[in-house]
């Protein structure tokens, strides 16, 4: 037996269902597929996500595969994993059970998902796919090492078309149909909260299609051929409306010799779903002509999380200011950029009781250097801040609102504060701004209170955890 790399309790290789280990679907008394036959059967019975993960993790169907897939556990670890346990079994689904974008995969790697027991996980693919899915809002965290280190998704879950490590990372023909049924039933379950299918390589592709088309899915009379990029409407037999989108393997061919970029992935994840393509960055001088057309739509409206344009002397404080005139100037608005940057580090002089904060711009990934906002995480908070002020401030451009741009950019934010060891943030919004309230709490905002600002008016407070699975605590 061998220590688990995460929770330390020790496992036999392969691992016997319902030991203990993390995430582990099944148990001693699950129903085990020995055939074809039983297969169909057990996977069409399964009542549920959670029942069906734990049946097609216990399956021994194909002798090949399962014989493969327990030498590897026993005798043919990599030699950097040859401490650890294997898991040794099908791979089950992960992700979020009600997701709205499913992932279907190819086949485990012998000493990814084979050893860790969780999809993707474990290897280079993995690697490369997961910090895709964190730069882009569907994980909570870029890296996977494996079951149990916190990993979550939210509105994705992961399926492969086969479940087990094939040798040479090659299923058969016969391989692949007695593994059908499985895949066919995850994708009746996912069924009432799908609104995209994305298959990784063209295996993917012609599994997913093919199950959808024996599951009685109005799909194309003839099959499009797989390519990244390439979409297809499908239609369920109870009328939802569903895309399948194809992408290119997260296979080291592909990833090390380039085919499929890490830009490439995240431009077709932030599609799935009709996310904004923008991003933050520092504020740069690159922006002056965006920001300053930016600053004429405000027309007088307050800019939060882009800092006053002046600033009046203090104590030790020489003071600052701008205005939209001066601003026309490169040197000026190089000045403007070089205060904005310094205001990050705790040494610059600040007028008393303002504290360090760090300034982000939204850009326009289809324009780059539009400037369609700011946002400004504090780095603490003074008395002002933790009643009605909050840790994170940001403002879009009046002609850009409307477009999830305050969400994905606050979603963004929330990554940059948990980089600053910042476990939870407090965010505020007027009682009288219902776009601000959705924006926070699509966000995972949690409303703690109103309070009433220095002008009178009501302020919602919400604290937003910058780690799903960590507690919020005020």
């Amino acid at each position: 037996m061998d220590p688990h790399p995460i929770t330390g309790q020790l496992f036999e290789s392969p691992v016997p269902p319902g030991t203990g280990w993390p995430g582990d679907p099944a148990d001693a008394a699950t129903d085990i597929a020995r055939t074809p036959a039983q297969v169909r059967r057990l996977a069409k019975s399964a009542d549920g996500i959670p029942q069906l993960q734990a049946r097609l993790s216990v399956c021994r169907a194909c002798p090949r595969l399962v014989t493969w897939r327990e030498s590897v556990a026993r005798d043919g670890r990599r030699a950097s994993f040859a401490d650890q346990p294997y898991w040794g079994r099908p791979g089950p689904s992960f992700g979020d059970h009600a997701a709205r974008v499913l992932i279907v995969g190819l086949a485990p790697a012998a000493n990814g998902t084979n050893r860790t027991g969780r999809m993707f996980t474990g290897d280079s693919s993995g690697d490369f796919l997961y910090a895709a899915l964190w730069r882009t809002g569907f994980a909570n965290q870029p890296t996977s090492v494996g079951a149990g280190d916190g990993l979550e998704l939210t509105d994705m879950r992961i399926v492969a078309s086969v479940r087990c490590a094939p040798p040479a990372n090659q299923p058969t023909a016969t391989e692949k149909a007695n593994c059908q049924p499985w895949l066919e039933r995850d994708l009746t379950l996912a069924e009432p909260h799908l609104e995209v299918i994305m298959t990784l390589g063209g295996i993917g592709w012609n599994a997913t299609l093919d199950s959808l088309k024996a599951l009685d899915w109005v799909v194309p009379q003839r099959k499009p051929k797989f390519a990244h990029g390439v979409e297809v409407a499908v239609e369920s037999p109870g009328g939802r409306q569903v895309k399948v989108v194809g992408c290119y393997h997260v296979s080291p061919h592909n990833t090390f010799t380039k085919r499929l970029t890490p830009d490439m992935l995240d431009d077709l994840l932030r599609s799935l779903l009709g996310r904004p393509r923008v991003r933050l960055v520092p504020p740069d001088l690159r922006f002056q002509e965006s920001y300053l057309e930016a600053l004429d739509e405000f027309d007088g409206e307050h800019r939060d999380g882009d800092g006053e344009l002046v600033l009046p002397a203090d104590e030790g404080f020489e003071g600052v200011s701008f205005t939209r005139e001066s601003l026309v100037d490169g040197a000026e608005f190089q000045r403007l950029v070089d205060h904005r940057i310094a205001d990050a580090l705790p040494e610059t002089p600040r007028p008393q009781g303002w504290v360090p904060c760090t300034f982000r711009w939204i850009e326009d990934l289809e324009r780059p250097g539009t400037h369609l906002g700011s946002i400004a995480l504090r780095h603490e908070l003074n008395d002002h801040l933790l009643e009605v002020g909050g840790h994170i401030g940001y403002s879009v451009r009046p002609g850009a609102r409307g477009h999830g741009i305050a969400q994905e950019a606050l979603r963004q934010m929330l990554e940059v504060a948990r980089e600053r060891g910042l476990e939870q943030v407090l965010v505020t919004c007027s009682e009288t701004n219902p776009a601000s309230a959705r924006v926070i709490e699509a966000n995972g905002g949690v409303y703690e209170d109103t309070r009433v600002d220095g002008e009178g008016d009501p302020t919602r407070r919400y604290w937003v955890s910058t780690t799903p699975s960590s507690p919020r605590t005020p």
